[in-house]
């Protein structure tokens, strides 16, 4: 007997066009929603800087400007500035105390120490030095 070898030949042929197009829409859907969150992100940033650094610093420099024009005039903080009027216990204990924490939040930022340090500086040299002491915070 004789044996046949007989081989045959398979090709199939696989449609790819919905997955492919599927794909390519769930890829698109997934960079529009990154590009959205990294957009609401950048606002969130941005707002927060605004609050937590540029109003301070620019309701510092008003104060400093103020005192500049007017160093014989009694320090006058106005809800406008953005501040929170800091009592002596409390910059003192926020001195004091940097790593203890009360439970009552963050405490005071360095801007608002800033701002009642200049203050009371220059409440000593209008209190000490009259006319000099304003001559003195004026050029300086």
């Amino acid at each position: 007997r004789k044996s046949v070898i007989t081989s045959y030949l398979v090709s199939a042929n696989y449609n790819y066009t919905y997955s492919t197009e599927n794909s390519a829409l769930l890829s698109f859907l997934l960079q529009l929603c990154l590009l959205v969150t990294i957009l609401v992100g950048l606002v969130v940033l941005r707002c927060d800087a605004e609050s937590l650094v540029l109003r301070p610093l620019r309701s510092m420099l008003k104060i400093v400007a103020r005192y500049a024009k007017n160093p014989l005039a009694q320090a006058s903080l106005t809800s406008r500035d953005n501040i929170s009027v800091v009592t002596e216990s409390e910059s003192e204990r926020s001195f004091d105390d940097d790593d203890a924490s009360d439970g009552d939040g963050f405490g005071t930022y360095e801007t608002e120490q800033l701002i009642t340090a200049v203050s009371k500086i220059t409440d000593l040299l209008r209190k000490c030095w009259g006319v000099a002491g304003a001559d003195i915070i004026s050029t300086n």
